[in-house]
């Protein structure tokens, strides 16, 4: 595990130790019950393929606080606009800036689908997301020993939720094989080192099963990286800073799709 990870590990101990207190589950079960569904089906969104999840997202650990001029609700009617076929919310507030806040208001905006992307360890971060309105929930397989990881992913399938399982490389890929996952994301930022390479992608694209969902993660810019990553075989792309920091995110999402339209890539 990286040293990236292991920090991050400990945060997310201590903040589910607080949360716990504050909302226990008796609460939270509470909320999910008047919630009673959840908007919108991930996976049935991104099957079509071409699929973009655009992503509100303040900041990262690489570039530190973003300059975004959109509010959170302009964000989201943008990306409705422009053809998102899930929103992705960052939940997690070291690093990221996100908040389960966020994600209520996310909520509210739309009813696209939307993921809670966090560090999640605990299925109470999963009970958490779910009240706040989530759809499905990142799990990312570096984090996570095997049995830990079935079992978070067996929670969110109680609750009604998808998950969308990270790998990084071919040995993270290889442990998912007894999970047998929907959807697969794979990310090409290091968590070494924290720099992206599109060319891990790529790479993994081959051996990633044909009956799952593939979506490629971090690092997406250009119309070209989109090419790329459609002629992989990938279903979609999960996609945060360069819609964040665009005057137009709208029109970029349907730039993306254009992509993979172009390629006839899972359409």
């Amino acid at each position: 595990m990286s040293k990236f990870l292991k920090k991050m590990l400990r945060l997310k101990q201590e903040e589910v130790s607080k949360g716990m207190q504050s909302l226990p589950y008796k609460e939270l079960i509470k909320r999910i019950d008047i919630r009673s569904s959840t908007p919108g089906h991930f996976s049935s969104a991104l099957a079509s393929g071409g699929a973009v999840i655009a992503e509100v997202k303040y900041s990262s650990p690489s570039k530190g606080s973003f300059q975004i001029t959109h509010s959170v609700k302009e964000l989201v009617a943008q990306y409705q606009n422009g053809g998102a076929s899930a929103i992705s919310v960052l939940t997690e507030p070291y690093y990221f800036n996100g908040s389960y806040e966020k994600l209520e208001l996310v909520r509210s905006s739309t009813n696209l689908p939307i993921l809670q992307k966090d560090f999640i360890i605990h299925p109470w971060q999963i009970y958490r997301g779910r009240a706040a309105g989530a759809s499905a929930v990142l799990l990312i397989a570096a984090l996570l020993e095997d049995s830990h990881l079935q079992d978070l992913y067996h929670q969110a399938q109680q609750l009604g939720m998808d998950c969308l399982v990270e790998v990084h490389n071919g040995e993270e890929l290889a442990r998912l094989r007894r999970l047998s996952p929907k959807i697969i994301g794979v990310n090409n930022r290091n968590l070494n080192t924290l720099e992206v390479n599109l060319d891990t992608c790529k790479d993994l694209a081959k051996s990633l099963p044909k009956d799952t969902l593939k979506i490629a993660e971090s690092g997406i810019k250009s119309s070209q990286d989109v090419q790329r990553i459609a002629a992989a075989g990938y279903h979609g792309i999960l996609v945060g800073e360069a819609l964040v920091t665009s005057n137009n995110p709208g029109t970029v999402i349907k730039e993306y799709q254009r992509q993979f339209k172009k390629s006839g890539a899972h359409l």
